[in-house]
């Protein structure tokens, strides 16, 4: 089922559990999107501190964050403002849709997919969003997929 993942967990590790929660007001673009601290957010992308398409010091997106915890609302917004749905980001170079199949977070996966995101995208090991799915046990998504 769909988990929250507060850092990017390589593939073959567990998702760790969650840092405690800072108040929103002292919280960085990634914490809010991770967080689903969606007025946060907007206050830090529309005052121009941070752009929808920037890399966190991981290599990972706000989208990718975002579609790993299945904060709906705020995919829709980051697309709103511009953010890719098919960057590729993180040790894997992985797109927001690969994390969302991995940790089955259907809602994400229908959003980004109704958006445009690939469904053939790989990452560097040459992985699809299907085989994540797949491998994962994601049966809703991959049910769609096949």
């Amino acid at each position: 089922s769909c988990g929250h993942a507060h850092t990017p967990a390589h593939f073959s590790q567990p998702v760790p559990e969650p840092p405690p929660k800072p108040s929103p007001a002292e919280m960085s673009i990634v914490q809010a999107i991770q967080y689903n601290e969606l007025d946060r957010a907007k206050e830090i992308i529309e005052s121009g501190q941070t752009d929808v398409n920037t890399p966190d010091e991981e290599g990972c997106y706000l989208l990718h964050w975002a579609a790993i915890n299945n904060h709906v609302e705020i995919i829709r917004y980051l697309i709103s403002k511009g953010a890719s749905v098919d960057i590729k980001g993180g040790d894997l170079q992985s797109t927001p849709l690969h994390w969302a199949c991995r940790q089955g977070c259907i809602e994400a996966f229908f959003i980004l997919v109704d958006n445009g995101a690939s469904l053939h995208s790989t990452d560097v090991n040459l992985v699809q969003p299907i085989h994540l799915a797949a491998q994962y046990g994601e049966i809703k998504i991959l049910s769609y997929l096949l």
